[in-house]
């Protein structure tokens, strides 16, 4: 059985390249997703057994500003949606923003009762359009990615280190992602250097 409609479904050759890439974003925040929760069922069934969790009080401090980095984040997303955008662009930055929402979630669930209740700021301010806002989400995405690598080095429970590290390996494809669709060299991404 066919699901697929012939008016809606385009091959990988009548696709452009800028097509492509923004599939690929909102495809991989879906493929994202199961590795956030797969986290948090280890988690959950490491804590259901005698044998005691790979945890350390001493993350939630670490952890919670990753999480008020993250809400930031969540906020420039749902800012960009009031921008005026193409149907593309749009489906884009909502995956972008359910992402960062994703972690938001993971981050609190993971910290529980010791969970920030600090909103957050937007660390970007939309203002053009889509096309314009690349450099700065590219910023985002990289400088996001950093910050929890950071973290990583003062994490001490390997749960938390987990999480973590799944977060940051979608962060830097989004930055890669962004910078190819603003046609920025991959060397503003590894090098922070943006034009």
């Amino acid at each position: 059985m066919d699901i697929h409609s012939h008016n809606t479904t385009e091959t990988a050759t009548d696709m452009s390249r800028r097509q492509m890439i923004l599939a690929a974003l909102t495809g991989g925040v879906v493929l994202a997703t199961p590795a956030l929760l797969g986290t948090q069922v280890l988690a959950a069934e490491s804590s259901s057994t005698s044998t005691p969790p790979k945890r350390s009080a001493d993350d939630a401090a670490g952890l919670n500003a990753a999480l008020v980095a993250e809400r930031g984040h969540v906020l420039v997303y749902a800012a960009m949606e009031t921008v005026n955008l193409r149907e593309d662009e749009r489906a884009v930055v909502v995956a972008m923003r359910e992402h960062h929402q994703a972690y938001v979630d993971a981050l609190k669930g993971y910290v529980g009762s010791a969970a920030t209740t600090d909103a957050g700021d937007a660390s970007v301010t939309p203002s053009g359009n889509f096309e314009s806002m690349l450099p700065a989400l590219v910023k985002l995405e990289k400088a996001a990615a950093a910050s929890h690598t950071d973290a990583l080095r003062v994490i001490k429970g390997t749960d938390a280190a987990a999480l973590v590290a799944s977060i940051i390996t979608i962060e830097a494809h989004h930055s890669a992602a962004l910078a190819t669709l603003a046609e920025l060299p991959l060397d503003v991404v590894t090098a922070g250097i943006t034009r």
